[in-house]
């Protein structure tokens, strides 16, 4: 198995018994199981990952193999950071969906829902999120993304403090980097943003 990331820590459980400590069958001794050495086959090329130029070319061509047309890094951002609901499994094309950024609907808050108890930032920043639990594209063009920032920062009470929860605050800057760095930027500014006016 080989890991390439960049997460500061990965924690792997391996569950099985150890060889070494499976006890011989008592009709069978150590001796009788001594045969010649068995010669040493190379392994092929695009098996050698040791020897490979370029460490994950195995894991990459895997992933192509098995899912699709996806990076591995999209797989790992899925799988250790976003950790998708089973029913995400079943949209056609999965895991191999991204966050459509221009589909996200703008920020409306002069129609308020006398109905509804959420308030309408916190109403949009739940779509917003609902989209987000995709991963974004690696190449994402960071002008488009860049348009959330203002709206995103709107909605979590940069100009009206109290409308957002702060716990919704530590829930979406916590999901914002989780995407790519492009996407990571506007959790910064959003958190500093946040600690300012609590100072």
């Amino acid at each position: 198995m080989m890991i390439v990331t960049w997460l500061p820590r990965v924690t792997v459980a391996i569950y099985g018994e150890l060889v070494s400590d499976t006890a011989l069958p008592k009709q069978v001794s150590a001796a009788s199981l001594i045969s010649e050495p068995i010669p040493r086959t190379p392994l092929p090329s695009y098996l050698d990952v040791a020897q490979a130029p370029n460490l994950v070319s195995l894991a990459n061509s895997l992933c192509e193999e098995c899912v699709g047309p996806v990076s591995t890094l999209h797989l790992l951002r899925l799988m250790f950071l976003l950790k998708p609901a089973d029913s995400d499994w079943e949209i056609p094309g999965y895991p191999v969906k991204y966050a459509d950024i221009g589909s996200l609907p703008d920020l409306c808050i002069d129609i308020v829902d006398e109905g509804d108890p959420i308030h309408p930032k916190q109403r949009w920043l739940e779509q917003i999120m609902e989209e987000l639990r995709f991963p974004v594209k690696d190449g994402e063009n960071e002008e488009t993304v860049g348009l959330l920032a203002i709206p995103i920062g709107r909605a979590l009470g940069m100009d009206e403090p109290g409308a957002v929860k702060h716990a919704w605050l530590s829930h979406v800057v916590s999901n914002l980097c989780k995407h790519p760095p492009v996407v990571a930027k506007i959790a910064f500014v959003c958190n500093l943003h946040f600690h300012l006016r609590l100072n």
